[in-house]
């Protein structure tokens, strides 16, 4: 093919066209190395946080993900033998009916229920805050009402704003034991913890608002340390400032970067620990406390939690994780599962690592499940995902092969790769097995990104494959297989006619465009352009 035009497509129209309606349907059966995939649709996740929401009013856990990565939802309802099953019509209900809370959710979405009737309401970041949702649900649906976009603390002077950095994640837990909800978070500008008491109890008697008042500015006498996963104990306040037991710095001396916590009674004593994460760190902190439900004092800690604390694999994920609570296996016992918390800077493949809590007390016995929570049974390629349906082997059945962004290495690099699953059932009812993640050992050209198109380039009966860069080129693999034999193929010319969409993440389409039994080349790019190149060659 010659490049012969390069025009931008804007699409208008007065005709009128019937519409198309389309039902999902997640029943094709997917099979990668260790077996059939439970849920291989679900969609895979990057940055999953978890909570637990019973979504069927039947007593029984069932489990909320929300992907920082797209401020995607991925519902599962537990089944009677424990199991965890994709549920996709609640998330649906959060779509369809209550677009408005949909759109809201984003940074992270805590599920607590601070009104204490049985069901998990909604804490999520809310610009420099945080917002809450409570749920009016029944059975039938869920129904999420917007109780504050902002919620507000008495800081002695007046009600303001409860700050929560969007590279924070607060720990709401009930810190006092009275049974309402309390708040432990960052200030603006402070290394130390601010607890936020609720005084919903004391003034009503019941723990059905969110009333906050200040209590104290540090919170558990520690302070941040920006250059260290361990933090600074036996810190004190005085008329608001912090000071440092030891003549060590002043607690403004740090500039605070981001900070998650978790807050968990991990040795059953009645009073809140803390596992918390530094931006920079691939490491987790036990802060265990030692004073009381009262009186928080951070006595010790665990900078390689759980290995010190329960003998098992500690925490390591690249650069910046956050803990979650949730029940995963309905034995009544809060496990925790770690994920990367920075978006686009971490793990996007093994990113889901569950640490099964084995207690049949109130303390914690956690024990090393697997780095892979649910992605183990879904599709997980990494970041991205463009799936075209193309017959690899021949065999007159569409097979799927997905590129995208791939596998996270390090900061800014990814594996792109293109998987290819052979299509092992029929045409009516498809199943696809995984043959290989990296077709043609794509992943050696460091492309950042991988978009496949296929098509007869060279004239001689069988698809050849262009795949599209993060850099905005295409790139021509020659399949010397001949017509009718399993495609093989091999990379003959890099940067493919000097195409170049001068943008960002370059898709291409074969197709004959014109009408004219010649394959043109359409190449969509990150900005929402098109490209058109005319085929005015003879094949």
């Amino acid at each position: 093919m010659r490049v012969s035009l390069f025009v931008f497509f804007v699409l208008l129209t007065t005709q009128s066209f019937a519409q198309l309606f389309f039902n999902r349907y997640d029943s094709v059966q997917v099979i990668e190395e260790n077996g059939t995939l439970d849920f291989p649709w679900a969609g895979g996740l990057n940055h999953p946080q978890f909570s637990n929401i019973d979504f069927n009013s039947d007593g029984t856990n069932d489990l909320l993900v929300f992907d920082k990565s797209g401020d995607k939802l991925v519902c599962l309802t537990m089944n009677a033998q424990n199991q965890l099953e994709i549920a996709p019509e609640y998330r649906e209900m959060f779509t369809n009916q209550h677009g408005t809370v949909n759109r809201s959710l984003h940074g992270w979405v805590l599920l607590r229920d601070f009104n204490a009737d049985g069901k998990s309401d909604i804490f999520t970041y809310s610009n420099g805050g945080l917002a809450i949702y409570r749920n009016d649900g029944n059975v039938d649906t869920l129904i999420f009402t917007l109780m504050t976009s902002k919620l507000l603390s008495d800081y002695g002077s007046g009600l303001i704003n409860i700050y929560v950095s969007p590279s924070d994640l607060p720990a709401i837990m009930d810190v006092d034991g009275d049974s309402d909800l309390d708040i432990v978070t960052f200030s603006l500008f402070g290394t130390s913890a601010e607890y936020h008491q609720n005084q919903s109890m004391e003034l009503y008697g019941t723990p059905d608002s969110m009333v906050m008042e200040l209590a104290t500015p540090c919170w558990g006498n520690f302070e941040e340390d920006p250059s260290t996963i361990a933090v600074n104990l036996g810190v004190t306040c005085k008329g608001g400032n912090t000071a440092l037991s030891n003549s060590q710095s002043a607690a403004n001396s740090g500039i605070h970067s981001g900070f998650t916590m978790l807050g968990l009674d991990i040795e059953g004593d009645g009073d809140k620990d803390l596992v918390v994460s530094i931006l920079s760190f691939n490491s987790m902190n036990l802060l265990v406390n030692n004073g009381d439900a009262t009186t928080a004092n951070i006595g010790s800690q665990d900078i390689t939690f759980p290995a010190n604390f329960d003998n098992t694999d500690a925490i390591d994920i690249y650069t910046f994780p956050a803990a979650f609570l949730a029940d995963v296996n309905n034995d009544g016992q809060d496990d925790i599962i770690a994920s990367p918390y920075q978006e686009n800077n971490g793990h996007n493949y093994q990113s889901s690592h569950l640490y099964t809590n084995t207690s049949s007390t109130a303390d914690f016995n956690l024990e090393f499940s697997k780095n892979n929570f649910l992605q183990d049974e879904m599709i997980e390629l990494g970041t991205s995902a463009y799936p075209v349906f193309f017959d690899y082997d021949q065999d007159g059945l569409k097979d799927l092969l997905v590129g995208g962004r791939g596998y996270f290495v390090s900061s800014g690099v990814y594996s792109s790769q293109l998987a290819y699953y052979r299509n092992t059932g029929t045409a009516i009812e498809p199943a696809f097995t995984l043959q290989t993640r990296d077709v043609a050992n794509i992943s050696s050209l460091g492309l950042g990104n991988v978009a496949a198109t296929f098509g007869d380039i060279d004239g001689d009966g069988d698809d050849d494959l262009i795949v599209g860069g993060v850099g905005g080129q295409v790139h021509y693999f020659e399949n010397s297989a001949g017509a009718g034999n399993p495609c093989n193929f091999t990379l003959t010319t890099p940067g493919f006619q000097g195409i170049d969409v001068q943008g960002q993440y370059a898709t291409p389409c074969l197709f004959d465009v014109d009408g004219d039994l010649l394959l043109d080349l359409v190449i969509g790019e990150k900005s929402g352009k098109l490209s058109y190149y005319h085929n005015e060659g003879t094949a």
